[in-house]
């Protein structure tokens, strides 16, 4: 008799492809989701695929038939939550397609009949098997060959942007006066104060005359360079224009491993180091505005959490993760015993303890050691909507809807608005203590990184700049000119002041722009 060869005796397929959800998210996120935070995924899923493998083998005592019936189940589990996303456009018969009550016994009759097949396959199983070794074999390479791209990307961007960064200097001398600390604070999405009162009816007059009471300028004209985090940050960052920083981020590119550099080891932050500054940063769950290597990278304790009845606490990609597949079946479910499932599911929870955290933390820096720059990016009033003037409410309506396509327009003018009236209460006390407890008078740039749909080009942008009899700000002034005038300002900086300009881009398309008209008339 002959031996039969290894990997026609034992198929690895349905590992493989237990593998290849948890690998092709993360390739797909790479450039917001840390690698680290996606190994326990891939333990479980490879855990999970090598349990329901043997256990079929135990049962069927055939390797080939246990690795088919294996992959038929794995290949529903991992796509069952991609079928409903895609199916909650979906309407017939005036009813929505993509609800667990339609879509469970379709997946349980479609693998019914799968299995059916695969009991009938007879001398074709072992055939059909190896082409399955192949194909879900070429799957898991596909994640992988495009993580291992974007490191090469990565690096290749990083150090052409070191290039263009280096040439970057204040072309001046540094103040002789006692340097003061400077707080560079981002409200995401923080909307300018006519699109407020637009589209929410919110009137925003009462926050920006207590900003105004206490030294700040307002810029009521004042628009964003680019509609999307990362590009805003980058630019701002480095006081240019993203074209001008390298051809990779011009029309027609949709490479964006360069972007996380660009704002993490940026001209403004080499220029403050080089003059002694302190650099200081927070988490928020998003790699390209975490500066893991600042001087102090400010983290909370998360053991409030861990020491409650469930100690389970999922991050970001493991939350995406379980949408994606039938685990959000679990997520869905509101019974009572399954309520620490869905505590543990929720990542609002770590969202709001890192937000309260860095609000609490941050007029505590004041008392510290100088100079230093505080980069504080708070995700509010930004989805998802879990604040209010009251605090905390989880009842608030969630970021994505009930049918997972967002929340209607009214559940969302609700839940930002709370949002506004949250940040607005906490940030004056906050600016109020920063100031009194500085031992040098502090410059505070308070900005938004973009608007709010669909006018995300309009933003807040306000400056607290002690000691200027003249305001070197004007109303029009926009975030690639916000570091040009401090720099101009307070330490003898030559920049050129740059034409204020909005370009707005698709997520799909970052780098084709279309100019977007600042329509408001604001007096100088």
């Amino acid at each position: 008799m002959q031996p039969v060869k290894y990997r026609e005796k034992i198929p690895f397929h349905p590992f493989l492809l237990a593998l290849y959800a948890p690998l092709a998210l993360l390739a797909g996120n790479i450039l917001q989701i840390r690698p680290g935070d996606a190994l326990r995924s891939i333990g479980v899923f490879g855990l999970m695929g090598a349990a329901v493998y043997l256990l079929l083998r135990w049962r069927v005592k055939d390797w080939q038939r246990a690795a088919m019936y294996s992959s038929v189940s794995l290949l529903l589990f991992i796509s069952y939550g991609q079928v409903l996303t895609v199916l909650k456009t979906v309407t017939l018969l005036g009813e929505i397609v993509g609800r667990h009550r339609y879509l469970i016994p379709a997946f349980l009759a479609i693998g019914g009949l799968a299995f059916w097949g695969v009991s009938r396959l007879g001398k074709h199983l072992k055939t059909i098997s190896n082409a399955a070794n192949i194909l879900s074999l070429a799957l898991v390479i596909f994640p992988l060959y495009q993580l291992a791209a974007n490191t090469v990307m990565t690096a290749q961007n990083e150090s052409r942007n070191a290039i263009s960064v280096s040439g970057i200097t204040v072309n001046g001398h540094e103040s002789v006066t006692e340097k003061p600390d400077v707080y560079y604070i981002i409200l995401d999405m923080y909307g300018r104060d006519d699109v407020l009162l637009e589209r929410f009816r919110y009137d925003n007059s009462e926050f920006l005359a207590q900003l105004e009471d206490l030294g700040f300028v307002v810029a009521h004209c004042s628009v964003t360079n680019y509609n999307m985090t990362e590009l805003s940050l980058a630019s701002s960052f480095n006081m240019n224009y993203l074209e001008t920083l390298g051809s990779q981020y011009t029309g027609g590119s949709k490479d964006r491993s360069g972007l996380p550099s660009l704002i993490h080891q940026s001209a403004v932050r080499s220029i403050f180091e080089q003059m002694g500054y302190r650099f200081i940063n927070f988490e928020t769950g998003f790699t390209f505005t975490e500066i893991r290597d600042a001087d102090e990278f400010l983290v909370p304790s998360y053991v409030e959490l861990e020491n409650q009845k469930n100690p389970i606490r999922v991050n970001a990609f493991e939350s995406l993760l379980i949408k994606t597949t039938a685990f959000v079946i679990l997520s869905d479910v509101q019974t009572k015993w399954l309520t620490p499932v869905a505590d543990a599911l929720d990542t609002r929870r770590v969202h709001v303890v890192r937000e309260l955290y860095l609000l609490d933390k941050l007029p505590i820096l004041a008392t510290e050691e100088s100079p230093k720059f505080v980069y504080a990016h708070i995700l509010i009033p930004h989805p998802p909507f879990v604040f209010t003037k009251d605090g905390v409410n989880l009842e608030l309506p969630s970021s994505y809807g009930e049918d997972g396509k967002g929340p209607s327009a009214k559940d969302y003018s609700v839940g930002y608005r709370h949002q506004l009236d949250y940040i607005n209460m906490r940030l004056i006390p906050i600016l109020q203590q920063i100031v009194r407890d500085s031992k040098t008078p502090p410059v505070i740039i308070l900005q938004g990184d973009h608007g709010v749909d669909p006018k995300r080009s309009l933003i807040l942008n306000a400056y607290f700049l002690p000691g200027q009899e003249n305001n070197p700000v004007w109303q029009e002034i926009s975030p690639v000119n916000t570091f040009r005038v401090v720099f101009n300002t307070y330490f003898n900086g030559k920049f050129e002041i740059l034409p204020d300009i909005n370009y707005a881009s698709k997520d799909k398309a970052p780098y084709d722009y279309r100019s977007v008209e600042n329509n408001r008339v604001c007096n100088p």
